[in-house]
């Protein structure tokens, strides 16, 4: 498999507790511009919890600490890993549905992430089922915002191998050469989410939007909170893909899978009636016998596609995959750590020709866009969105293919 398969992986580390006989200490983050006296709590994802004099609690983000306060971090963090009775688990709040009309805000992470429209929890994947059973669970649960059950479709001992320790030492080195270069667009990414997290009223007000036909309006406004939120989940599984190699595939899609899937879900919901039905039911299902089908899917402008479908490893598999899989099941590691020695000097070059366009492109959308953030009144969002688009107009003019960021990202989380 190529590592670009994996990059749009990652996961969430599990939330852990560190020693309540932690003292106040001081706390600077990266820019050396801001500190705070404050008690070392815990990590919840890729933020530092830290408790403040009059008791409540603050989560600042792992990448923004300054170098000693992240080594600080992780100190007791490995502190608490060594002794595990000491630590308490801190669990990770539940995601909560909008309760308002301009949706609510959860304070964690970096500080402004949407709150997730809740969802059931996904059923067990049916072991052995058949080809139609199969496809109805997955249809299902992709509807009930459950874009895992795509992972857990897979056969557990090709699951198996992809979470394995050796398959994830060799995607190492790749993945984190790309962190580092991609880190500039992650940034820019996330501020990005942050305009249209906190700014919304200002972007649902912008004259181009008032401009618009009244029934565009109307799809807008319920749309925008699990638009924006869904954007934001995206940004931070994309640009996490160091995670994998330091956990699991699982691990990531137990966390983000539902996360993603709750907007998804909302958005689903406001579809047209009918129209999701009407794609599905054009779905052809024909098991021939007990190990092998069809699946016929309409194309995008016309016409059908037929998958080969054959029974593996409990679940159902395109034909050619479990062929594949057969003759290089068990290599994984092997053929990548291959392709990257091989490889390994092209993809530095290009690694470095990225990192100066990365770094150009983000400088100049920061430009543009730290004003629309910093934005008080109408007026003043409005000019600065006028200038960021026309500006990204231009350079979206000039710039030449490769320049796009690739999905990969710097990893806030504590270096191994």
């Amino acid at each position: 498999m190529r590592f670009s398969l994996f990059f749009l992986l990652a996961f969430l580390l599990f939330p852990l507790a560190l020693p309540d006989e932690v003292r106040a200490e001081t706390w600077t983050d990266n820019t050396g511009q801001f500190k705070i006296e404050a008690e070392f709590v815990g990590v919840e994802g890729r933020s530092v919890v830290l408790r403040l004099a009059d008791g409540s609690t603050k989560n600042v983000p792992i990448a923004r600490l300054s170098d000693a306060s992240r080594n600080r971090a992780k100190q007791l963090y490995e502190a608490a890993k060594s002794n595990p009775a000491a630590a308490k688990p801190m669990v990770a709040k539940p995601a909560t549905p909008s309760g308002s009309a301009t949706g609510a805000i959860a304070r964690d992470g970096d500080g402004f992430a949407p709150a997730v429209p809740p969802v059931p929890a996904m059923p067990a994947f049916p072991e052995n089922g058949s080809l139609q059973q199969t496809v109805d669970f997955v249809i299902e649960q992709l509807s009930a915002g459950h874009p895992e059950v795509i992972w857990y479709a897979l056969p557990a001992e090709v699951r198996n191998e992809v979470d394995s320790a050796e398959v994830r030492a060799a995607m190492r080195p790749a993945i984190e050469m790309q962190v580092e270069t991609q880190q500039p667009i992650h940034e820019v990414a996330n501020q990005v989410c942050e305009i249209l997290i906190r700014q919304k009223q200002f972007i649902l007000n912008t004259p181009m939007l008032k401009m618009a036909p009244p029934q565009v309006t109307q799809m807008v406004q319920p749309l925008y909170d699990p638009a924006s939120g869904l954007i934001y989940e995206v940004v931070q599984c994309v640009f996490d893909s160091k995670m994998i190699v330091d956990d699991s595939v699982t691990s990531f899609v137990d966390h983000y899978g539902p996360r993603i899937g709750g907007h998804l879900r909302v958005l689903v919901q406001a579809a047209p009636p009918g129209m999701i039905e009407q794609f599905t039911g054009t779905i052809v299902v024909n098991q021939i016998d007990d190990s092998s089908g069809t699946i016929t899917v309409p194309k995008q402008g016309g016409g059908t596609t037929v998958v080969e479908m054959v029974a593996y490893g409990g679940r159902w598999m395109p034909k050619d995959f479990v062929a594949t899989w057969k003759e290089k099941g068990g290599t994984m590691a092997s053929g990548m750590a291959e392709q990257f020695e091989n490889n390994q000097a092209d993809f530095q070059a290009s690694q470095q020709q990225m990192a100066q366009a990365t770094g150009m492109i983000a400088g100049m959308a920061n430009q543009f866009l730290q004003p629309m953030l910093d934005a008080k009144t109408q007026q003043e969002f409005d000019a600065a969105l006028t200038q960021a688009m026309m500006t990204a107009a231009m350079f979206q003019n000039q710039a030449g293919p490769g320049l796009a960021p690739g999905p990969a990202a710097r990893n806030p989380a504590f270096a191994q």
